[in-house]
Parts: structure tokens; sequence; C-alpha cells
């Protein structure tokens, strides 16, 4: 299970004495699951899935599409392409080729070109992960649709 917490709230209180007030937002993406621990077998494979969106200025929440291509399993790397509910990629070219170690990727600094992921199930049948950039923030989860790709 993936998704996005977020509250946007009224926000009042004292520092050293004097009152404040505004508004409190956050956005924080999860990610709950039994991870594999393990990569998927060989050939290619491909998983495609729901991203939830977050952007980070207006607290707006899409849903978007999320795709995970190994073309080669035996020396894998994962391409993590998302894109908004307009069809527009969001990513930077740094999510196109991590390293699978374990079951997990993971890439980028967190609030510039975060994202993190792991294969989830004994058959690595699903995917799910988070992810972070300058304007948005987001979960993604995605079920495996083909081999050989």
């Amino acid at each position: 299970m993936a998704g996005v917490s977020v509250a946007n709230d009224p926000f009042s209180g004292r520092v050293k004495g004097i009152p404040f007030s505004g508004d409190m937002a956050v956005a924080v993406p999860f990610v709950l699951g039994d991870i594999a621990d393990s990569n998927p077998g060989a050939g290619g494979a491909l998983w495609t899935g729901i991203a939830e969106i977050v952007y980070t200025r207006t607290f707006r929440r899409e849903e978007g599409m999320v795709t995970l291509t190994i073309l080669e399993l035996v020396q894998p790397t994962v391409r993590v392409g998302v894109l908004d509910d307009r069809g527009n990629p969001i990513g930077k070219p740094g999510w196109m080729g991590m390293e699978l170690l374990n079951g997990g990727f993971e890439t980028g600094t967190a609030g510039s070109n975060y994202l993190r992921g792991n294969f989830y199930g004994v058959d690595h049948s699903e995917a799910y992960g988070v992810f972070d950039t300058d304007i948005f923030t987001g979960a993604f989860g995605a079920k495996r649709q083909a081999d050989g790709q």
C-alpha cells in the first residue's frame, strides 16, 4: 500500500509568550508492506500503476501514472517514469538508471530529486515507492504486467 498523508489546517500558538497564527501544511508520502528482499529473475519486466502526486506549493492532490521497467534482470537497473494527470512527465533523468539491490532502488536527495522503492511479494508482482522533487511529493504502487520486455 502506498499513499500521501496531507495536513493543511489553521495553526496557532505561542513562542516565548508571543502569539502567532497561520496555516500549517505538510505532505508525507508512505509505503507499507512486506518487501521481497530479492531481485526479480532473468529476462526483462514491466510494472504499471498509479501515482498519488501532491504539489507542495498548493497541496493539491492528483492521480497520475507510474511505469517501472527493467530491461535485463541479470544486471538490473530500474527505470521509473511518473506522469501527472495531464500526461506530463515528473522526475529527473536519475530515475532512469537506478541500481537494483536486494529488491530495492534509490536515488537523489530529498527535496530536489529523490525516489526510493522496493519490489513486493515472493514473485515480485508489485512495486511501491515514494518520490520528492522541488515542487511535489508522492507515492506509487504498480503491478507486474509482462516479462521479456
